[in-house]
């Protein structure tokens, strides 16, 4: 998943799609400090759920839904802190979004977003920092 997401993230975000970015799109989620990483032109696939992933029988990882995709940096070439930042924003909206539009598998998204936030935030005080994580 996380080679998919990588490549996917190094794909320019084709200006024919008319999607607000992620700094705009998101705004109501970012913190204050939102640095200016976020608003990349690549392309951010930013709703992880397994409803929006297939497996292949090969092994290889298909994106069925892009509805929350919008343009933002490359994650293998985003700063440490952005990636935090929006590690942290994505727990946020999850948090939000089952809160006020409860779905039965919004519980998970919010508790691996809450883990990935979690991860980072301890990377941030270890000075360890793995775009990858």
């Amino acid at each position: 998943m996380l080679c998919t997401l990588t490549v996917v993230s190094e794909t320019p975000w084709l200006e024919t799609l008319r999607k607000k970015p992620l700094h705009t799109r998101w705004a109501e989620f970012l913190p204050d400090d939102v640095p200016s990483g976020p608003q990349g032109r690549e392309l951010a696939h930013a709703d992880m759920s397994p409803h929006n992933m297939l497996v292949t029988g090969t092994g290889d990882l298909l994106l069925l839904d892009r509805a929350l995709a919008c343009p933002a940096p490359a994650y293998s070439a985003a700063d440490p802190a952005t990636v935090t930042m929006f590690a942290r924003t994505v727990h946020a909206a999850w948090e939000h979004w089952e809160r006020t539009r409860p779905m039965p598998h919004r519980a998970a998204l919010t508790s691996a977003a809450l883990a990935w936030a979690t991860h980072r935030a301890k990377g941030r005080q270890t000075g360890a920092h793995a775009v990858s994580s």
